[in-house]
């Protein structure tokens, strides 16, 4: 079971950890009250033989005050009251990343030559209010610091974490929100002082959640990130890359035009030479038809004027044998005759007659 490390001292209204007070106001006399019931608390240990805490008062019934939650509970009380006490606080350095200023495409290793730009110095900013609790449209920040620059909302995270819903409303409510980050000490003492020290003074404790920036601010940041010499250089070589990427693209464009007209070419002159070859033999073909005509016509004349002067079948040149059609006496070759006349070898009946 934790022990209870935090109180609310009656004479002052402040909240207090065990090691705020004295030696020599133990037991009851170190006149504080719990955080979440109110009721009277003593003092234990303050002699520094065990470790020191707070108990209820013989006879309260605390079975209802956790002593986590009361730690919790006092430690973000605390830090609220200090600030508003004090009407300032410790903030962090805001460096524009080269992501916010719209920085693009850079590899690591040139990131990491760059140093970012540093828009606000880590400092303590003075306000001149501090409001508690206050309602702002869909959320609700711990704390309201009124400064010169306008409303700084802060948040102090003990137990929760500022979550991304509530980041994204305080985005869109356009103002700066830190969160200081006391998670650490729910469990183990720490005294105003430090809690004090923490707030005024510069720490690794204390995140920006919100901080926007104006487009002035933002084109600055990119006009100075783009003029640096790494990044120039590597934009140059970027630049003579993609114009290298170009002309290879384009060479390769080319010759793949190139061999495609080739390669059309080519068809063009094989589908030439087909017809050619096609035109040549339909010439060959039709000077043997010719040929074959002339010859025939020559049998014909020759058989036709000779035919009763030849003895015998007659037969050209070629072996075919040549008749006369009993019906049109006239001359005829064997593949026109319909039938041959068995009384005389050369005479027939051509297809024409019969």
């Amino acid at each position: 079971m934790a022990d209870l490390l935090y109180g609310v001292r009656l004479s002052d209204g402040k909240t207090v950890s065990i090691n705020d007070i004295p030696d020599n106001m133990f037991g009851l006399s170190c006149e504080c009250v719990c955080v979440l019931c109110g009721k009277a608390l003593q003092a234990c240990s303050l002699n520094g033989k065990v470790r020191r805490y707070f108990r209820h008062h013989t006879g309260f019934n605390d079975i209802n005050c956790d002593a986590s939650t009361a730690n919790e509970t006092a430690l973000h009380k605390m830090a609220k009251e200090i600030i508003e006490i004090e009407k300032s606080v410790f903030v962090p350095a805001r460096n524009i990343s080269l992501e916010e200023a719209g920085i693009k495409g850079l590899p690591a290793d040139v990131k990491k030559e760059i140093k970012t730009i540093e828009y606000q110095k880590p400092k303590v900013i003075q306000g001149f209010s501090a409001i508690s609790e206050k309602s702002l449209n869909s959320f609700t920040p711990d704390l309201i610091l009124n400064t010169q620059r306008g409303e700084l909302l802060i948040e102090i995270f003990v137990s929760h974490r500022v979550d991304i819903v509530k980041k994204q409303k305080v985005c869109n409510y356009g103002s700066r929100m830190i969160e200081i980050d006391l998670s650490s000490f729910k469990n183990r003492v720490i005294t105003r002082d430090e809690i004090r020290n923490i707030i005024l003074s510069e720490n690794n404790l204390t995140t920006w959640i919100s901080y926007p920036l104006s487009k002035n601010v933002i084109d600055k940041a990119y006009n100075h990130y783009e003029n640096l010499d790494v990044v120039r250089k590597h934009r140059k070589s970027q630049l003579q890359k993609a114009k290298r990427e170009k002309e290879d693209f384009e060479k390769q464009e080319l010759y793949n035009l190139e061999r495609e007209m080739r390669i059309q070419r080519i068809r063009r002159i094989n589908m030439g030479t087909k017809k050619h070859m096609e035109l040549l033999a339909n010439k060959e073909k039709e000077r043997k038809e010719r040929e074959e005509q002339e010859l025939y016509r020559k049998n014909h004349d020759y058989f036709l004027k000779h035919f009763d002067e030849i003895n015998g079948e007659i037969k050209d040149s070629l072996g075919v044998r040549w008749y006369k059609c009993e019906k049109c006496c006239d001359i005829i070759t064997e593949y026109e005759v319909a039938f041959l006349l068995p009384n005389n070898p050369k005479m027939a009946k051509c297809k024409k007659c019969y």
